[in-house]
């Protein structure tokens, strides 16, 4: 399979990972979030610091989309083993790292 193939494939998975996430994150978590908060009513105070708190957590996993993004254009180039591809994929550790901690701290405090 040629560069470019690849690149294709890579940046339409990417995209369908976007719109579940897009789906996931405008609409199911807070449909989910609703429902709990109907049946538990001592709870349905939490669900607005629950929903920014997951919508914060969103942005770390969309950055982390666009990072692939422009990994799949350097694949598509032909440079897959690059110092920039490195570097990119050391940014996504450290952003795989800090929402990791922010889930820690934040299932802590909430």
């Amino acid at each position: 399979m040629k560069f470019k193939t690849i690149a294709i494939w890579i940046r339409v998975i990417l995209l369908g990972f976007a719109l579940c996430g897009i789906g996931l994150f405008a609409y199911a978590i807070p449909d989910i979030g609703h429902s709990f908060a109907a049946a538990n009513r001592e709870l349905a105070g939490a669900y607005l610091p629950w929903m920014v708190f997951l919508w914060i957590a969103a942005v770390p996993c969309f950055a982390v989309l666009v990072i692939g993004w422009l990994i799949a254009g350097h694949i598509g180039r032909g440079d897959a083993f690059s110092a920039v591809n490195s570097r990119l994929l050391t940014a996504v550790a450290i952003l795989s790292a800090v929402d990791s901690a922010y889930f820690l701290v934040g299932n802590i405090v909430l």
